[in-house]
């Protein structure tokens, strides 16, 4: 396929880190980078709402293969709470459902607040949320005035660092798993210090090993594209992989693995239960699992 700035870009395969700016769907983003570059196999990992900004991991072609090992990394936010306002989406998209005044609170007594929500908590998703129950999200159910009783999620907040204390606004870093909602943080810590809030702006810095330093607007994208020189911020699938030890084949075990066979383990990892596969000459092959209990590794994303 060739882009409309008729460059040949039909052997893209890579990872592009996208700043994602505030209105913007991860559908948007997608779509437009399909229009850009002339490339219809385009996903993401991690949805980031249309509020949300910041790092929104792009997989182009072949990439978009290896979704499921990217989409597991820790997440890092900078959230701003504004306390006393609760909101039905716990957003400020919402309806304020309720004003409340915000008592004095110290700044160490807000610091002891954040950190107990640190650790692994159970979470209810919003009511306006993606979720499914009965095969229809939540979102769905509720603008039909349905009333809809999500369970509660574990997931890992791992650091909360309260980055201002302006009251009522509270500005925070979080490192948390996937899965974790933001939003639903802001309200705990509203219901914390008995005054509700919701989430009034929320900024992704991280994704895994991908940071919004190396991140491009779609405008900035769309320039280098013109220019031809959008090749180099695009990250090879290996790259991305990089967290993955890995090991090499000769001839006969990369085309054992091709073909979906496994192998058996000549070497030893320690803790990994996920490596990248290589052949000979150095080139990524695709991902293997490690079966430890029999020596072996079994593929499970055949890239070549």
């Amino acid at each position: 396929m060739v882009s409309y700035f008729g460059s040949d870009i039909s052997n893209m395969d890579g990872v592009l880190i996208v700043n994602k700016e505030l209105g913007w769907t991860s559908h948007d983003v997608v779509a437009k980078l399909r229009s850009i570059l002339g490339v219809r196999k385009i996903g993401h990992t991690g949805t980031l709402d249309p509020a949300a900004t910041g790092v929104l991991v792009i997989l182009i072609g072949k990439a978009t293969r290896i979704l499921r090992f990217l989409d597991d990394n820790q997440k890092e936010y900078i959230a701003e709470i504004r306390l006393g306002i609760s909101t039905d989406t716990l957003d400020a998209e919402g309806r304020v459902e309720k004003i409340t005044e915000v008592p004095w609170t110290s700044l160490d007594s807000i610091k002891a607040i954040c950190k107990g929500f640190e650790g692994e908590i159970e979470q209810i998703p919003p009511v306006y949320s993606a979720v499914k129950i009965g095969g229809q999200r939540l979102y769905q159910l509720a603008r039909k005035g349905r009333a809809v009783h999500p369970s509660p999620r574990r997931v890992n907040i791992y650091e909360i660092e309260v980055v201002n204390w302006q009251p009522p606004s509270l500005v925070l870093r979080v490192v948390c798993s996937r899965g974790t909602y933001i939003r639903t943080l802001a309200a705990d810590i509203g219901g914390k210090l008995g005054c509700g809030g919701h989430l009034s702006g929320l900024r992704r810095v991280r994704s895994g090993e991908f940071t919004i330093d190396r991140a491009l607007s779609v405008e900035d994208i769309t320039v280098l594209a013109k220019a031809g020189d959008l090749a180099p911020n695009i990250m090879s699938i290996d790259d991305a992989l990089k967290r993955f030890p890995y090991v090499k084949l000769n001839p006969d075990e990369a085309d054992r693995f091709k073909h979906g066979g496994a192998l058996k383990l000549s070497t030893t990892f320690d803790g990994a239960t996920t490596v990248r596969v290589r052949n000979s000459e150095g080139h990524l092959l695709g991902v293997a699992k490690l079966d430890l209990a029999q020596n072996m590794m079994r593929p499970v994303c055949v890239l070549q």
